[in-house]
């Protein structure tokens, strides 16, 4: 993947790209802890499935080169733009609150993205999942302490087009504990 750039509100904010599919997929990462280097061992997977892929180097989160600090709805902007930029109606793949963020992307712009994969997604109880009614792949982890795997099958009933898996023994960042089974979800539902 190389590294690229785009603006938002004056700022160059970092995402990096792997062109080459007729479909194409963003990978948010999970905003506490990682960057979007723990998602770049998908590239090559996901390009084999027809993808082009977009990681996203999020603004203010550790790690991340892009220094300015971001609310929600700038946050949710950022995404809007990125996904403008492409030019294609995308999936989205967001980690722990990026995924709760994704999920909030389509609550409000659905239109705009192809299907969405939430791993771990925080807040849910914050989101009008019932509004959604693209395709959504919701995958936890079966020893995650953070977002309550039980919980997050049940809210995901409410999702019109859901389907909710868990990774056995796996923990909040299931990629990876266990990328294989992972990879295998992400097969199945793209």
């Amino acid at each position: 993947m190389h590294e690229a750039n785009f603006n938002y509100k004056n700022n160059s904010l970092i995402y990096f790209e792997d062109q080459g599919g007729n479909k194409s997929i963003v990978l948010l990462h999970y905003l506490i802890k990682f960057y979007s280097y723990f998602f770049l061992q998908l590239p090559k997977f996901l390009k084999d499935l027809g993808y082009s892929v977009y990681a996203l180097d999020v603004p203010g989160f550790p790690k991340s080169r892009n220094k300015i600090s971001l609310g929600e709805e700038e946050e949710l902007e950022v995404i809007s733009a990125l996904v403008q930029k492409i030019g294609k109606k995308p999936a989205l793949l967001g980690a722990s609150a990026s995924g709760y963020l994704a999920l909030k992307y389509a609550e409000r712009n659905q239109e705009k993205i192809e299907k969405l994969i939430a791993v771990g997604p925080v807040e849910l109880g914050h989101i009008k999942l019932e509004l959604i009614s693209i395709p959504v792949l919701g995958i936890w982890g079966s020893k995650d302490t953070v977002a309550n795997p039980e919980k997050g099958l049940q809210e995901f009933k409410k999702l019109k087009n859901g389907k909710a898996e868990i990774i056995s023994e796996a923990r909040h960042a299931c990629y990876l504990d266990k990328p294989d089974q992972f990879k295998q979800l992400l097969k199945g539902f793209l």
